[in-house]
């Protein structure tokens, strides 16, 4: 062990026994609860807030944010899109053409079927994702799913 870490070591040790003297030593206050007037002050709120929601005091952002609210959603937004059988076979049969590469810094392009993409960029047509891009190849993966399709470059 280096002289280093044995100094690490010993600093470390006195943090804890310090730590742990100063939890011990210090006096600890009873905290007694106002139920009642914390009670109080709740049904006050709430009865304000009943109030002014009865009074149409609302802009028409907020009446539409509750309105959606109240509104049963369509999809779970976290949950990816399920792509259907007989639309999975139509995405399959349009084809790319990777014919342009340009890195700038930290950025890759790619050139897709004549248009410029950066890497997680939808494709046109959409259902399509440029998930890795290479000065040799780009990887395109169908939204929504595991299966990629790999491009290659082609040079004209």
């Amino acid at each position: 062990m280096s002289k280093r870490e044995k100094i690490i070591l010993v600093i470390m040790a006195l943090v804890i026994v310090a730590g742990g003297i100063y939890y011990i030593s210090s006096k600890r206050e009873v905290v007694v609860l106002e139920r009642e007037s914390e009670l109080k002050e709740l049904n006050t709120f709430v009865s304000e807030t009943i109030t002014g929601i009865n009074e149409n005091n609302l802009t028409a952002p907020e009446i539409r944010t509750i309105a959606s609210a109240e509104a049963e959603w369509v999809r779970d937004p976290y949950k990816p899109p399920v792509v259907k059988e007989e639309d999975r076979e139509k995405l399959l049969d349009i084809s790319f053409t990777y014919t342009g590469y340009l890195k700038a810094g930290k950025k890759k392009i790619a050139v897709i079927n004549g248009l410029e993409y950066l890497t997680g960029e939808e494709i046109e047509p959409g259902g399509f994702i440029a998930r890795e891009i290479y000065p040799d190849r780009v990887v395109i993966e169908i939204k929504g799913q595991k299966q990629k399709i790999i491009v290659p470059l082609i040079e004209y």
